[in-house]
């Protein structure tokens, strides 16, 4: 009940509730009326009305209160029968009375039913004992006892039944119970010597790359110390070199010229005549004596021209000058630098030359510039003579200094120095075209003659040897051509170019063709071609080794160690080849290649020296890395093996040394050849044969 009524029931003046709490019926005969009670009551509180006022009042405004009937506030006054109410509410309690009645009544006879089922099921029935016999009561007592002892075997028995039921549930709940927690213990302790294992396997890979690190430094200390045994060898060849006075590639003065001319004039040595002007012996000449001897030979000398000579000998009287220092820088001139070739049929064959060994080297006419002077020449800078001269006897070109003195003065023409532009476009003029073939062409016109020479080998073989008188194996251009149209065979325009190519390869001679090796690549047989192959095990194993060192971009004495004398031992090489990826090489494979690369094979220590490695290795497209070495190796070290200032000698249609160079900005090309062409002898390989597969 809500805390409304509460206060209602309190404070309500109804007479309802008045009569429940002050009056009590059962005090009375008969009912008391409504009036008397109303009498009794205490009065009423009359309702406070205000005074009146005369203003006009506006229409009040009714708003309809929504809120449910509990919730409206008390009314003010209520208006009640309480006669109607008093009959209603004795009507009601009779009404009650009588419904409680009924009520016991029925639960009685409810009660009754139920015992009346009960002994129903029970077996007992509610008759007269008078007329039953003692009989029946005991056959009937003998059967309820059997039929409860029945009922008590079968709890008993679904009892055990249970018991036993249960007992196996609970054993096989422990049993995988059991299963369970092994299995997870099993797991427990794999888990955790996997976590062992990857702690260990993270602690090796930490103690090797430290190992690494370790190594790495203890070779770049090594290197160190070889680059500084490197550089005071080369120091000391320098000194050397200095202290014997090479001659000097610059052109000699005008007065010393003159002086080589003076003296031949008279058919003697320079010192021989110098001598002439010293009657005292004192090993010294008049300054002003020699300098009119030299006038009255060639008027145009002048005293400048003598005091150059009198600046570098510095001598500490300018009047006088020893003989001993005059003859030394004398002797520090070239003076075949003076003699100029002006023939044009030279420099039409040097520059054939030249054409020749940029289709060797794969270098296309476009790229000549870049070749002679490098990618990064600038396009204002002058070029001067002599730079020219140093370049053309460098790679690719490979000219002497006689050559390249006759082309660089072929192309300035007396001038010291010209502009780039200039130089580029009388070079470029000056050169005819060629064409550099790709390997794909070289595939398949080794593939064209070779069977151009099984068809024709044994008439054009012949026609070649009637016109080799002395039997040298080798006839000019001319008779080779001559001797093809005889065997009335014509040869494509490129693969005219090709053969002129493979044959200058030879020899870098112009116009001469080796017949007899040119037949022996072409028409080997499978089974000399077995043989050459097991022949040629040290060059494809170089060959290999030089493939790998172009690819991982790596040079000769950064890949093998050697002692300050360039000596790499057998372990050191073997170890090197280790870093390049070849550690299952046979033994008696290996010792081949070392019995190959050893200089001298008499030397009791197996060794390989390492200027010889790098020209081997040259040869198979692996730079020399001229930064590590300094000077170390000399021109003529690194002009061993060839012919006044030619590339390399290699066989015929031996390009091992040509096809895995391309001198173009992007640098060196390595090219794989799928097939397996002939071969001519050990030395002697083809051209398409680079780098086949073991």
């Amino acid at each position: 009940m809500s805390g409304y009524e509460d206060e209602r029931k309190i404070y309500s003046k109804s007479p309802v509730n008045r009569i429940s709490k002050e009056t009590s019926l059962g005090n009375y005969n008969r009912p008391f009326t409504a009036k008397k009670l109303e009498i009794e009551r205490n009065q009423t509180f009359k309702k406070y009305l205000g005074r009146n006022n005369s203003g006009t009042k506006g229409k009040k405004i009714i708003q309809k209160d929504k809120s449910p009937l509990a919730a409206k506030p008390k009314p003010n006054r209520i208006v009640i029968d309480k006669e109607r109410l008093y009959i209603e509410n004795m009507e009601l309690k009779l009404k009650n009375h009588e419904l409680s009645e009924n009520l016991i009544n029925c639960k009685s006879k409810l009660i009754k039913l139920e015992r009346e089922k009960q002994k129903r099921s029970e077996g007992i029935l509610l008759e007269n004992p008078l007329e039953k016999s003692t009989d029946s009561k005991a056959v009937n007592l003998l059967k309820i006892i059997e039929d409860s002892h029945k009922e008590i075997q079968k709890l008993k028995d679904k009892s055990k039944n249970e018991k036993n039921s249960r007992f196996k549930t609970d054993k096989n709940h422990y049993k995988k119970e059991n299963s369970d927690k092994q299995y997870h213990e099993i797991e427990c302790l794999k888990f955790e010597m996997i976590e062992k294992d990857k702690k260990h396997l993270i602690e090796l890979e930490r103690f090797k790359k430290d190992f690494e690190e370790e190594k790495k430094k203890s070779r770049r200390i090594v290197d160190k110390l070889n680059k500084a045994n490197e550089l005071i060898e080369s120091l000391y060849k320098e000194l050397k070199m200095i202290r014997t006075k090479k001659p000097s590639k610059f052109l000699p003065p005008k007065c010393l010229s003159i002086l080589r001319d003076l003296a031949q004039s008279y058919n003697k040595s320079v010192s021989g005549y110098l001598k002439t002007f010293d009657s005292s012996n004192s090993k010294k000449i008049s300054t002003s004596q020699l300098l009119y001897s030299l006038k009255v030979h060639d008027s145009t000398i002048t005293s400048s021209d003598m005091d150059l000579i009198i600046n570098y000998i510095k001598g500490s009287d300018p009047s006088t000058i020893s003989i001993k220092k005059l003859l030394n820088y004398f002797n520090t001139f070239d003076f075949t630098l003076e003699t100029y070739p002006n023939n044009l049929n030279e420099i039409d064959t040097l520059l054939q030359h030249l054409c020749l060994r940029m289709q060797l080297h794969r270098v296309p006419k476009e790229n000549l510039i870049n070749a002679l002077l490098g990618a990064e020449s600038l396009n204002n800078k002058s070029i001067h003579s002599q730079e020219i001269i140093l370049l053309f006897t460098n790679t690719p070109f490979n000219f002497s200094r006689k050559e390249a003195i006759k082309i660089a003065e072929f192309l300035f023409q007396g001038v010291k120095t010209m502009k780039y532009e200039e130089f580029v476009e009388k070079f470029y003029k000056s050169v005819d075209d060629w064409e550099v073939f790709t390997p794909k062409d070289e595939e398949s016109f080794d593939a064209y003659l070779l069977n151009l020479v099984a068809i024709s080998e044994p008439n054009l073989q012949k026609a070649c040897e009637d016109r080799d008188e002395e039997s040298k194996g080798i006839i000019s251009l001319e008779d080779f051509k001559i001797a093809l149209s005889e065997s009335k065979i014509e040869l494509p325009v490129r693969v005219e170019g090709y053969l002129q190519v493979l044959f200058y390869s030879h020899n870098m001679e112009l116009g001469v063709v080796p017949y007899r090796q040119f037949f022996q690549a072409y028409s080997s047989t499978e089974e000399q071609i077995q043989e050459d192959k097991k022949e040629n095990i040290p060059q494809k194993y170089l060959e290999l080794i030089g493939k790998s060192l172009t690819l991982k971009n790596r040079t000769v004495r950064n890949t093998f160690v050697y002692d300050s004398n360039g000596i790499i031992l057998a372990e050191d090489f073997i170890q090197g080849l280790k870093t390049l990826g070849f550690e299952d090489i046979p033994k008696d494979n290996l010792i081949e290649v070392l019995e190959a690369l050893q200089g001298n094979p008499e030397e009791r220590v197996v060794c390989v020296h390492v200027n010889d490695l790098e020209d081997v290795m040259e040869g198979y497209g692996v730079p020399i890395d001229y930064s590590e070495k300094g000077t170390f190796r000399s021109e003529a070290e690194s002009l061993t093996g060839t012919q006044e200032g030619h590339v390399q000698k290699i066989s015929l249609l031996d390009s091992l040394q040509i096809d895995n160079m391309d001198f173009t900005e992007t640098g060196p090309m390595y090219l794989e050849s799928q097939s397996t062409p002939p071969t001519t002898s050990n030395k002697s390989i083809h051209r398409s044969s680079t780098y086949n597969n073991l």
